[in-house]
């Protein structure tokens, strides 16, 4: 996002400046994305074989229903093989054809929606189950999409505003050791490095309300495997 985006979302212009708006926005955008796992960079990440993704069951007796996060469709690439191999720059194994050994599972619901391009959140297999041992091996163009979704658009701006409260009321008491210096106690804050790691914690404390954390779910689960445990 930029900081327009977020003046657009919660108007703040002549409260604070944009340019320390745009260091809390850094702040804020940082701690989110790790929390997401980057699934919404923008643009979108490509993965060579290289820098694949290795993913595996959680259950006990195997399962054919793999939660694989957020991956473009075009140009996806999937192998199976065993967790022993996970580290091998390039496996041995053919990739697995879409419609023989597995079929695609879109977005929430599984399903392809009209007009939108829907990531691949899961894959299931046809032919077989993966063992605990075992892992699929995906490469391809990662992510959710290109950019935030409106409801994390929004969850930003509010925990940016919120953030820019948090840092005004550190300046006011933190004295040097909260900032450097106090230009205009509205618009002028230069960051000090003790100041910028109050933020990035109090940034990361925000993910644990409740609002947030059922935005942060949605995404971060957006399918789930069943375990079970023998």
């Amino acid at each position: 996002m930029t900081v327009a985006q977020v003046m657009a979302l919660i108007p703040v212009e002549g409260t604070i400046s944009a340019t320390l708006l745009g260091s809390y926005l850094d702040i804020v955008q940082t701690e989110l994305d790790l929390a997401l796992e980057n699934i919404f960079a923008d643009p979108a990440i490509v993965i060579t074989e290289d820098e694949c993704i290795n993913y595996s069951t959680q259950n006990t007796n195997g399962s054919n229903f793999i939660s694989i996060r957020a991956w473009q469709p075009t140009d996806l690439v999937l192998k199976q093989t065993t967790i022993d191999n996970q580290n091998k720059v390039s496996l041995d194994e053919q990739p697995l054809v879409l419609g023989e050994d597995y079929v695609l599972w879109y977005g929430f619901q599984g399903n392809k929606i009209p007009g939108l391009t829907v990531p691949v959140t899961a894959i299931k297999l046809l032919n077989a189950r993966l063992s605990p041992a075992g892992i699929i091996r995906v490469y391809g163009t990662y992510g959710w999409q290109a950019g935030y979704p409106v409801d994390v658009q929004n969850m930003v701006a509010n925990m940016v505003v919120n953030l820019a409260g948090f840092a005004i009321s550190l300046a006011e008491l933190g004295g040097a050791s909260g900032a450097k210096r106090i230009k205009s106690m509205t618009t002028e804050i230069e960051l000090s490095d003790d100041m910028s790691e109050k933020l990035r914690n109090y940034a990361r404390s925000f993910m644990d309300d409740p609002a947030y954390i059922a935005i942060l779910d949605k995404y971060r689960y957006a399918t789930k495997e069943t375990i079970t445990i023998i």
